[in-house]
């Protein structure tokens, strides 16, 4: 079974601690891995449809787990830091599947993507 509260504590609390210490240490840009976990159709159990496609990052947000949950926050606090600190870039990346370096797909996420 899956420690929901240890997911969403460890990506939260996590990706806050990494952004704090880049903006101590003068890095003005980040990129993070997200997920498409925060659209809410991957490991969904009653399968939701895409409002429209394609899916872009205007699209609704649906979170279904902690995981999804937690990248959502993880984005937000992205956000806040960029508003806090003019000349900051923070880029979210939704990441859909994962390959190896022959091309073979490792995990892949989402058909909406």
């Amino acid at each position: 079974k899956r420690d929901e509260a240890f997911i969403l504590t460890t990506n939260t609390v996590g990706a806050y601690n990494v952004m704090r210490a880049a903006e101590e240490n003068g890095i003005k840009r980040m990129a993070l891995a997200s997920t498409d976990c925060t659209l809410g159709f991957t490991y969904s159990v009653n399968r939701p449809q895409p409002v429209y496609l394609p899916v872009d990052e205007k699209h609704s947000l649906k979170p279904n787990d902690s995981y999804g949950l937690s990248k959502i926050l993880m984005e937000r606090t992205a956000q806040a830091m960029v508003e806090r600190h003019p000349g900051t870039s923070i880029a979210s990346l939704r990441i859909t599947h994962v390959t190896q370096n022959d091309g073979r797909v490792i995990a892949r996420r989402s058909e909406y993507n």
